[in-house]
């Protein structure tokens, strides 16, 4: 992967925090904070700059970590990137009272692989006003299992500058499938990728998602294409073209 797994992160959430009510964002010992006013710990992330040198080393990390997240009144988790941490880092992440959450990989495409078969007919429509934008934030939040009200505050056009773009799937009217884009690290950056819970594995959210990076490609002039993925998520991108890079994992306090 070229594009750097734990930089591109770093970039893309201080976009999107940049974006959103209250923005905190801050550099010190090592540490990038990218919090904001949105009671939703997935826009409230703190992650590590470089690599991690030893086990000592790790433990000033995530004590640093820790105190960054108690100075923010919003619940906030950390990214690590594994292959930057001594060997034990489990081990040592347990001892400091954090757990992992969600490990991720960064991943990275200079062209898509065409569909292996006909895309499901689904009415796409690029986001163009409040309700649409807040549509798409209620997906993920369905898709999530999360609150309604963790991903409302988002829902609106602030929250698709220029540079940004973002897609619903309709079926008989209905929204059900999401997808967002963003110019990162010289890179059409995929996120917000989500589909209702009772509408998946149908095949709307990879139609949803391959045209709006059609439309990235050719609305911004860019051709490689990069996103953050789950570990059961990474098979689907894989069939489309995309390559996996270093884990990067969301941490939180423990219990």
């Amino acid at each position: 992967m070229e594009t750097e797994p734990l930089k591109l992160f770093s970039s893309a959430w201080q976009q999107m925090v940049s974006d959103l009510p209250g923005t905190n964002i801050g550099h010190d010992n090592g540490i990038t904070s990218c919090f904001c006013d949105v009671p939703n710990l997935f826009f409230n992330v703190w992650m590590h700059d470089g690599p991690v040198s030893d086990e000592a080393h790790l433990r000033r990390l995530l004590r640093e970590g820790k105190a960054c997240s108690a100075s923010w009144h919003q619940t906030s988790g950390g990214l690590l990137r594994e292959d930057w941490l001594p060997v034990n880092w489990e081990n040592v992440l347990a001892d400091e009272g954090m757990a992992v959450m969600m490990p991720m990989l960064g991943m990275e495409a200079d062209a898509i692989t065409p569909p292996p078969r006909a895309l499901a007919e689904i009415d796409i429509r690029q986001i163009t006003d409040d309700n649409m934008a807040l549509q798409a934030m209620l997906i993920n939040a369905h898709a999530y299992g999360m609150p309604e009200e963790q991903f409302a505050p988002c829902g609106g056009m602030f929250f698709f500058p220029e540079g940004t773009l973002g897609f619903v799937g309709y079926i008989d009217g209905k929204p059900v499938a999401t997808t967002g884009i963003r110019l990162v690290e010289d890179t059409i950056y995929v996120l917000m990728v989500a589909t209702e819970p009772e509408e998946q594995a149908k095949g709307f959210a990879a139609a949803v998602m391959r045209h709006a990076m059609a439309e990235g490609a050719r609305l911004l002039g860019k051709q490689r294409f990069t996103l953050h993925a789950t570990i059961a998520g990474s098979k689907t991108y894989q069939k489309m073209g995309f390559v996996a890079g270093p884990r990067t994992t969301l941490i939180i306090p423990a219990g």
